[in-house]
């Protein structure tokens, strides 16, 4: 699908995030707000195949199709104000990542490491970072890895 193609079905709000159907379609009538959520982020059907809203909401600001992961600063995959989104690569995207809900310690990038003596180890994208004797000394050793690899991407 090209950009024109885009801007002819649909109108994007940058303040609201918000895309509203320009043309009645099938049975999706104009003045509609487009979309749909799942796993929290907004699908938008166009011409049979669906879309990510905040991609669209690149495309349709941008005037190009993202190249690589488009981020929400804020977490919220259904935001899709320009102003929350940026490009990022998907190593930079997992910066502003939440803590997996696997997650044993309670703390991004830390767990236990089996040993008795140094419970704790920090790793970050699968790299081993060091073990260590409480939860806050490998939390200290995450950040100030997270902070050098993700730069403004890291979100603590």
């Amino acid at each position: 699908m090209n950009i024109d193609r885009l801007k002819e079905l649909l109108i994007y709000d940058p303040d609201t995030g918000i895309f509203t159907r320009r043309v009645s379609v099938s049975n999706r009538q104009a003045g509609e707000v487009a979309g749909y959520i799942s796993n929290g982020y907004v699908i938008i059907a166009i011409d049979g195949r669906n879309h990510y809203a905040h991609r669209l909401a690149w495309a349709y600001m941008t005037g190009e199709w993202p190249t690589i992961d488009i981020d929400h600063w804020d977490r919220d995959k259904s935001n899709n104000r320009f102003k929350n989104l940026r490009h990022a690569g998907s190593s930079m995207n997992h910066g502003n990542s939440v803590m997996p809900i696997t997650n044993t310690s309670g703390v991004k990038g830390v767990c236990p490491s089996g040993s008795l003596t140094k419970p704790w180890k920090a790793q970050i994208q699968r790299r081993y970072l060091g073990s260590f004797a409480t939860v806050e000394e490998a939390k200290a050793c995450y950040d100030e890895a997270a902070r050098e690899l993700y730069k403004e991407f890291y979100r603590p």
